[in-house]
C-alpha cells in the first residue's frame, strides 16, 4: 500500500510523527522511530504512556514523515494500531541501530535498562489509507 516512490521515507532514518486521539477528542502527537516491515509499520514505546492509553481506547492512528530535503514531499499513513509486548526488546534494538548506529541499551545503566525492558511494547500500524505527496 505504500507507493515505491515514498518507501525511502520509511526506510531511511527519518523521524516520524504519530497522532492518536485523547479522550476529549484532542489530537496527541509524538515523534517516533519507525521500522517498515512487509505491509506494516512498527514503532516501540513504553507503557504506561498517553499514546498507548489512547490507542487501547481508540486504535485509529495517523503517521506522517516529511522528507528532510523537500518539505512538500511527505507520506501520511492512516490506519489501526495493535499493541503487543512480543518482540519489543528486539525492535527497540533494531530501531536504535537504524537511528543511532548502536544498541539501545549499550550505554544505559543496568537498572534503568531493566526497568525500560519491563515497560517496552510494540505498536504495529496496518495502513488503511495512504497519502504520498511530492
Amino acid at each position: 500500500m505504500i507507493p515505491d516512490s515514498h518507501k525511502d521515507l520509511l526506510e531511511n532514518a527519518y523521524p516520524a510523527t504519530v497522532g492518536t486521539t485523547m479522550p476529549d477528542g484532542q489530537p496527541q502527537l509524538t515523534v517516533i522511530w519507525t521500522l517498515y516491515e512487509g505491509d506494516v509499520i512498527k514503532f516501540s514505546t513504553r507503557e504506561p504512556s498517553q499514546k498507548v492509553d489512547n490507542l487501547k481506547q481508540r486504535p485509529q492512528i495517523t503517521l506522517m514523515i516529511i522528507d528532510p530535503e523537500n518539505m512538500y514531499r511527505y507520506l501520511e499513513v492512516r490506519g489501526r494500531a495493535a499493541i503487543t509486548q512480543e518482540g519489543a526488546i528486539d525492535l527497540i534494538d533494531r530501531l536504535a541501530q537504524k537511528y543511532m548506529g548502536r544498541g539501545y541499551y549499550d550505554n544505559m545503566d543496568p537498572d534503568r535498562a531493566q526497568a525500560d525492558r519491563d515497560q517496552r511494547v510494540v505498536v504495529t500500524i496496518k495502513p488503511e489509507h495512504v497519502v504520498a505527496n511530492g
